[in-house]
């Protein structure tokens, strides 16, 4: 994806367009299998060297970064990493894949605190869009928060039932450093993003198109 992408603050927990359904947290360890992959690349192994990894982007640059030591990955070799030390409010997104409104999925993925944010959190969201222009978002759904405020043992699911609002018809991940303040500290992984249909839901659709 490029383009530039619209500013938005800090929702409240319950978000009038969407709603997360059931959600999960649990500690896996390290070495798990890794999640069976419904959006492309969920496992940040695909890296085409250019500062992201294929079919995800960033929005602010410093303080997103693409970590290559498999001691840090769930899986494989690679994952997501927030450096919260050098910035405050690095957002990741994955491509937009088309979804039907109304029906339900499953959103999952897994992150790892090695040290503690100074301040703020890290939020997670599946975002809706009508289509895939920037300028037509149909709301959010939070999958979790508080990412980043004390070390994690290990890897730690996340997991959210999300129902497709109407109007919506492409879903994206979204992961975003809010009030992190430029730290002095914080360092949050991320791995093996899926998003699956629910019994009796659509299949997710084909990513959207974009140049990376």
């Amino acid at each position: 994806m490029s383009g530039m992408r619209p500013r938005f603050r800090r929702p409240p927990d319950h978000h009038g367009h969407a709603l997360a359904c059931a959600a999960l947290l649990a500690l896996v360890p390290a070495g798990a299998a890794p999640a069976a992959e419904f959006i492309l690349n969920g496992s940040i192994e695909q890296y085409h060297g250019l500062g992201r990894p294929f079919a995800w982007d960033f929005r602010t640059n410093a303080g997103c970064k693409v970590n290559s030591d498999p001691a840090f990955a769930r899986s494989g070799t690679r994952s997501l990493e927030f450096d919260l030390s050098i910035a405050d409010g690095p957002e990741w997104d994955s491509r937009r894949y088309k979804v039907s409104p109304g029906r339900s999925y499953r959103a999952r993925f897994f992150h790892r605190t090695t040290q503690a944010l100074s301040s703020g959190e890290v939020l997670a969201f599946v975002r809706w869009w009508a289509d895939d222009s920037w300028s037509d978002w149909n709301g959010q759904a939070r999958l979790t928060g508080d990412i980043g405020r004390v070390e994690t043992a290990g890897w730690v699911e996340a997991q959210a039932d999300v129902v497709v609002p109407a109007g919506a018809h492409y879903g994206e991940f979204h992961v975003w450093g809010v009030d992190t303040a430029r730290g002095p500290r914080g360092r949050i992984y991320l791995d093996d993003f899926s998003l699956k249909p629910l019994a009796g839901g659509a299949p997710l659709g084909s990513p959207a198109p974009a140049d990376g």
